[in-house]
């Protein structure tokens, strides 16, 4: 063990106190540096002007948790066009048990669901400007369960007369006693003995059992569960229709599977309106698919949301579709992508998340925006649900990956980082063709002077489905005079992706004079239908034979150590680490196998 231990190191007879002293060093180091958890904009009362406030999260590695703050900044945009930016003098710590926090749309009042510090209660509070309103205890209601803050199911949709606030929380479910004791007038209101009754989630890193529809009165200070959701549905992502006679929602389905939603977006799931004087339901998506990020634009009464078909492949190429709410009319406004050619082409819609508000200039436009996986980056993309068109609007000077947080009127606020270039927030504004950069937040540390990453792309050496490219992403320190150890980095998924965001572990790898591979292999999402579809009943093959074909190619060009290659990588990654070195044990020096699929 020691000796491969050495043998990792960038000098292979180097000290392997000093080694291991340097790696700490540089992982601490590059922990300091902050991520964008999420961010909101705010119109100031001058038009001109507009107020971001961003929630960071950063590894406090001495206390072994992460600590949350806040940040404010005030932008102004004069009559050129040209932005000035000051920041709030400090950021302002949050406190951790904040899960979900929605304002209002006059920003008059901010809904805050907190939890206590054991998470065993929960309480919503709303707050004005200038102090809190009211403070409601969740946990002691008997009307439903905790409120769901995880994705993809949480919601917190205020009513336009900021009267009523929509939300999902869990079933109630009334407490159990055992049968042999005492029995309280709580616990006779459920079977005694069940109180270990299996109860089936929605899988890993998903704690939720059974979200429904709940509606919080301002002026009561109650909530009341919305009737008419079948047993065999948990409702997410609710907004109100534009009269408030009822609401949208997505529901997914029970059966015949729900384990695993969290890493498998193609489970059966459907776009529903519920309206409240009847309780009446009706399926407004397609049948047999799998739907996500239901929004609704009530100025154009139209409902947008993405779709891929049930079953299949965990995470597919997924459609947009538009509805016209008045004539009930479905319209696919961009369809899956088969294959691409080359690597600027469009290789269809892989979105994981979009903001609350993603419709340019107030959702009076037919405009909205995201940030779709377009294969190794994440770019911002525009859509215009009349013309269907889509124009990909990051700036092609700051490759790497971008994130959607908010939209406001002609203002997209974004997180953009890159390998080299750590988390930053930027404000995108539209006018009219053009888009124009607002840099709001400079990284604490940059490392393009340390090392240099490009994007390789492969054409497979083998059959089949060799008109297929794949790509690999390589980090390589500068200044190195001798030839680099290699470590091969295999995601997981199978149908994942390693995207090019900034990563403390790479970083760290390369400041301790590493060279980095990173293989996007056929069958990572990005890439097109044809590349996802390509893995199915290939699996041990297809990525198992891109990987070394990346990693080969890598070591032929000459600044690559080949006796020390070393591949890793975690889940499905960790499965194909596994084949490597048991088909090529005498290629890879060592390897390391996270929580693998095997």
């Amino acid at each position: 063990c020691t000796d491969v231990r050495a043998s990792m190191s960038a000098s292979s007879s180097g000290d392997l106190a000093s080694f291991e002293a340097d790696a700490v060093r540089f992982y601490l180091e590059s922990c300091k540096i902050p991520s964008i958890a999420s961010g909101h904009l705010f119109a100031a009362p001058d038009a001109a002007n507009v107020i971001v406030e961003s929630s960071w999260k950063q590894r406090n590695v001495c206390v072994g948790e992460m600590s949350h703050y806040d940040r404010l900044h005030f932008v102004k945009i004069d009559e050129k066009g040209v932005a000035s930016v000051n920041e709030a003098p400090f950021p302002q710590k949050q406190t951790k048990n904040i899960e979900l926090k929605r304002s209002s749309p006059s920003s008059k009042y901010r809904a805050v669901v907190v939890s206590s510090d054991d998470k065993k209660k929960q309480f919503l509070e709303i707050w004005s400007k200038e102090h809190l309103f009211c403070s409601f205890d969740v946990t002691s209601s008997k009307e439903h369960g905790k409120i769901v803050c995880d994705e993809p199911f949480c919601c917190m949709e205020w009513s336009k007369r900021e009267d009523k606030i929509l939300f999902v929380a869990e079933k109630y479910v009334p407490k159990s006693a055992s049968f042999f004791e005492p029995k309280t007038a709580e616990d006779n209101a459920g079977e005694a003995g069940k109180q270990y009754l299996y109860r089936e989630s929605w899988g890993e890193q998903l704690p939720v059992y059974h979200p429904l529809p709940v509606l919080f009165d301002m002026e009561t200070k109650t909530t009341k569960c919305i009737d008419g959701i079948p047993e065999r549905l948990s409702v997410g992502q609710a907004a109100w229709d534009s009269n408030y006679e009822g609401i949208f929602f997505i529901g997914w389905e029970h059966f015949p599977r729900r384990l695993g939603l969290r890493f498998c977006d193609n489970r059966k799931s459907a776009v529903y309106y519920l309206k409240f004087s009847d309780s009446s339901l009706e399926l407004l998506s397609y049948p047999n698919r799998s739907v996500a990020h239901m929004r609704l634009n009530t100025s154009s009464n139209t409902l947008v949301f993405f779709d891929q078909p049930e079953g299949g492949p965990h995470k597919s190429c997924q459609r947009l579709i538009a509805m016209d709410l008045e004539t009930k009319t479905k319209t696919i406004i961009i369809d899956t992508v088969e294959k691409t050619i080359g690597a600027d082409d469009f290789p269809g819609l892989f979105v994981y998340s979009v903001a609350a508000r993603l419709w340019l200039r107030g959702g009076d436009s037919q405009e909205l925006v995201f940030a779709t996986q377009w294969r190794s980056n994440r770019e911002v993309v525009s859509v215009n649900v009349k013309t269907k068109q889509l124009r990909k609007m990051s700036p092609p000077e700051l490759a790497g990956s971008w994130v959607v947080l908010d939209v406001q009127d002609n203002l997209v606020l974004c997180t953009y980082s890159s390998f080299s270039s750590p988390f930053q927030l930027f404000l995108l504004r539209f006018k009219g063709d053009d888009v124009v950069p607002i840099e709001l937040t400079q990284p604490p540390l940059l490392f393009e002077d340390k090392f240099t990453w490009q994007c390789i792309s492969f054409l497979p050496t083998s059959e089949p489905f060799k008109d297929i490219s794949f790509e690999g992403l390589l980090l390589e320190p500068v200044s190195q005079p001798d030839k680099l150890p290699l470590i091969a980095l295999c995601h997981g998924g199978p149908h994942g992706i390693c995207p090019t965001d900034y990563s403390a572990t790479l970083a760290s790898f390369c400041l301790l004079g590493f060279s980095v591979l990173v293989v996007n292999y056929r069958g990572s999402v990005g890439f097109g239908k044809a590349s996802i579809d390509s893995l199915v009943g290939n699996v041990g093959t297809v990525e198992v034979g891109d990987v070394h074909q990346a990693v080969c190619q890598v070591v032929a060009n000459g600044k690559v150590d080949p006796s020390r290659v070393f591949v890793t990588g975690g889940s499905h990654g960790g499965f194909l680490t596994a084949h490597l070195v048991g088909q090529y044990p005498s290629y890879y020096r060592a390897a390391c196998l996270q929580n693998p699929v095997i």
